[in-house]
């Protein structure tokens, strides 16, 4: 991208390819609907479940957004893929993007699991096996040499107990209602959430597994799939963060929400459709959507005034609100000399 513009920095594309990633998981969503022969319009709600700003961060930080919708879109395609008909092409496209997504992003690698439980469904035992394998090889090159102490950054105050990692997981599910002040409704959020997408997945296991391979459906086996990534996405966040801290990060909602568009998927196909059915979920989306604008247009603001000043500050004294030493060392070392030399663009002041 910084070659595509002239070897100059600019912020403002990385924020714009990350968010049209969005436009990935929104496709595949569409063919799950037209493989079942539900009408397109019922793909409304979706687009108005993904395209509001709940998960703010994502909406101006240039590489959370590049990383964590790069990774979800990779993952989407990775799974549609693997629960599909197969093929050698096929299979090399999987693993393909299975590596990619694990560059893209250290959750990536939870695909592993993902796809192999979509063909142990498929009772491909073998092949599930040989990928099993390789995918441990590949976590294992993944974190060759990796030291904690030298490339981890110092993050928030982790999770000790299991009933920790367990609110902190609910939280998590819970987000879409997050509550820094109330965070029992939005525990009670989150088993809702879990229930609701846990329930229809069990019987959509049960069912697949009874049935022969062949007629085995392939949109069921993606949203129970894609599902399970990103609970497992959601459950790795809750080992590493306490619950205060993992409500406090907006761009974790996108989990919630991409779970919340597989229950919908699956109570598309399990309940009979009138013709009030769609306006409902329009209406409920539309209302989802608002709310989404209205709680996260006051973030923004904010944002946008810290970085004005930030901005500011800089412009005239050279100087960054750093919180240590090594990051005002690190702001000096790569931004600051990248925009002497005319190589950065810094976002305007507004």
């Amino acid at each position: 991208m910084t070659a595509l513009n002239s070897g100059v920095i600019d912020f403002r594309w990385w924020v714009w390819l990350g968010n049209a990633f969005l436009l990935v998981p929104l496709a595949v969503f569409y063919q799950v609907l037209a493989g079942r022969k539900i009408s397109a319009a019922y793909v409304v709600p979706i687009a108005l479940l993904l395209f509001q700003p709940l998960h703010t961060e994502l909406v101006y930080w240039g590489m959370a957004s590049l990383q964590n919708l790069g990774v979800l879109a990779l993952a989407v395609i990775t799974l549609y893929l693997a629960a599909g008909p197969l093929s050698f092409t096929r299979l090399a496209l999987v693993l393909g993007l299975t590596l990619l997504s694990m560059l893209t992003g250290a959750n990536g690698m939870l695909l592993i699991p993902a796809v192999a439980f979509i063909w142990l469904l498929r009772r491909q035992y073998w092949l599930v096996t040989g990928w099993l394998i390789i995918g441990s090889l590949a976590i294992g090159l993944y974190w060759w040499g990796f030291d904690s102490a030298i490339q981890s950054g110092i993050g928030a105050e982790r999770s000790s107990t299991l009933f920790e990692k367990a609110e902190t997981l609910l939280g998590l599910l819970g987000a879409l209602v997050e509550s820094q002040r109330y965070q029992e409704i939005t525990m009670a959020t989150g088993l809702l959430l879990l229930l609701a997408f846990g329930i229809p997945a069990v019987r959509i296991v049960q069912r697949v597994w009874t049935q022969s391979v062949p007629s085995a459906d392939r949109g069921a086996l993606f949203v129970v799939a894609l599902g399970g990534f990103l609970l497992m996405t959601m459950a790795a966040i809750a080992v590493s963060r306490q619950l205060e801290a993992a409500l406090f990060v907006t761009r974790y909602k996108i989990y919630p929400l991409l779970l919340l568009i597989c229950v919908y998927l699956m109570g598309l196909t399990s309940m009979t459709r009138t013709r009030w059915t769609l306006s409902a979920y329009v209406v409920i989306g539309l209302a989802i959507n608002v709310i989404g604008y209205w709680r996260s247009l006051p973030r923004l603001e904010k944002h946008q005034a810290y970085m004005n000043e930030q901005l500011i500050n800089w412009e005239r004294y050279r100087r960054v609100d750093a919180p240590t030493p090594f990051m005002r060392h690190y702001y000096e070392q790569r931004w600051t000399a990248a925009h002497r030399e005319g190589l950065y663009v810094p976002p305007p002041i507004r």
